[in-house]
């Protein structure tokens, strides 16, 4: 890529004209830089202004009915509404990160996972921010191409390991349970017809506002516990009764199925932030 510097006789004059086949994510993130420098805002400490460059803002948090605007050194309230900031400057590196965070994408280190799909942003300065579940994938469309193919290949993926871990799980059970009993061909739709329907209370999970620790926690309780009384109720009626201890080891089985497809989408929630940190090094030297 060439670059070509001119002098211009005034400062109105000053601009930045990018000359591109196609507009890629490396010049995406030259005009989204190009747009911020220059750009101020008017910042208060006891009444009293401040004019802050916008690069220089870390993120802007929200309190109450209040937003600052925070820099290395200082804060500052800014004369604006959360979903202002997100609107005027959406273009100029800022994202929202939470329902009371937009942060400033080149002020980012790195990545790391964090539980429950949520991501945890190191920033320059060394602060550790949460992105919460309901706007990582907005972070994520923010570094990288994160295409509808890419998206079906993983659910694919998922619902392609949940009857991987039934089927393991209904083998295991099996022989410890009755080792003598034989079954028809249709026992091969059982892994396909739980894995459906242990998705569905997936749907507790689903907020359009951002969950608590304590929301999220108690939604996630209700979820296992769905799935559990689906999967135990289904045995229960399809082999006319299970005996109590039975009835346990079926269902720490169940928690185990659980619990591997929770840990492979944590590890695929993991492999995500490899990438994040490669953009966000680019992003870096280009800025």
């Amino acid at each position: 890529m060439r670059v070509l510097v001119r002098n211009v006789a005034c400062a109105e004059d000053e601009r930045v004209i990018l000359e591109c086949v196609a507009m890629t994510r490396d010049f995406e993130d030259i005009r989204q830089f190009a747009m911020a420098k220059g750009t101020l805002v008017t910042g208060y400490i006891n009444e009293e202004a401040y004019r802050l460059r916008l690069t220089d803002i870390i993120y802007f948090e929200a309190v109450g009915e209040q937003v600052f605007a925070y820099t290395e050194n200082e804060f500052y309230s800014v004369k604006k509404r959360l979903y202002e900031v997100e609107t005027d400057f959406g273009e100029r590196m800022f994202i929202r990160c939470s329902r009371s965070m937009v942060i400033n994408i080149s002020q980012i280190g790195s990545f790391r996972p964090a539980p429950d799909a949520r991501f945890i942003a190191r920033m320059k300065n060394g602060e550790d921010i949460i992105v919460s579940r309901m706007y990582a994938k907005e972070v994520k469309k923010e570094l990288w191409s994160f295409d509808m193919k890419n998206f079906l290949k993983r659910q694919a993926e998922v619902f392609l390991l949940c009857n991987f871990f039934i089927s393991l799980d209904m083998a295991v059970m099996g022989l410890a349970l009755d080792k003598d009993a034989r079954f028809g061909y249709e026992v091969f739709f059982l892994p396909v017809i739980f894995s459906f329907l242990c998705t569905l209370p997936s749907f507790f999970m689903y907020s359009k506002k951002e969950l608590t620790v304590r929301q999220s926690l108690f939604r996630r309780v209700l979820q296992i516990a769905s799935i559990e009384a689906i999967v135990l109720s289904g045995l229960y009626f399809m082999n006319g009764g299970i005996s109590p201890p039975d009835l346990f080891k079926l269902g720490v089985s169940v928690l185990a199925v659980f619990a591997a497809v929770w840990g492979v989408q944590w590890l695929r929630c993991r492999s995500d932030t490899p990438k994040m940190n490669k953009q966000l090094e680019k992003l870096n030297k280009n800025n």
